[in-house]
């Protein structure tokens, strides 16, 4: 099974904001493992994200994709924030936290994606 980092590396290649259902299911499992829930939930949850919160819709055979862009975009920011890299003084690294919010705002398209990680920021 893919970390939760492999799984969300696999999400970003897919600029169609599609994931497959064995990459969301896996995610699901990580994040449950990594929270120290049980895991034998994941179908359950799975299954009530299609069912009664609607928060997920199936649309290419065994694909799924968030039905309201604003909750594509909140995961797009917090994974993104999740995600950025530390850099103390004197050891500079790209990819921080500032370095991704400076990048998302510079984009148009992006715009609500840079509003929720702004709001994560603070």
């Amino acid at each position: 099974m893919d970390s939760p980092r492999q799984c969300g590396d696999n999400y970003r290649r897919k600029s169609s904001g599609l994931i497959s259902a064995n990459d969301l299911r896996a995610t699901l499992h990580n994040y449950l493992k990594a929270e120290g829930h049980p895991t034998e939930v994941v179908e359950e949850i799975f299954g009530a994200m299609l069912e009664r919160v609607v928060m997920i819709v199936p649309r290419i055979q065994g694909t799924y994709e968030f039905e309201v862009q604003p909750l594509r975009e909140y995961f797009a920011a917090r994974f993104l924030y999740d995600t950025a890299s530390y850099s103390p003084t004197g050891k500079e690294r790209k990819g921080t936290k500032p370095d991704r919010f400076e990048r998302c705002g510079s984009q148009l398209l992006l715009a609500q994606r840079c509003t929720f990680l702004r709001q994560l920021l603070q």
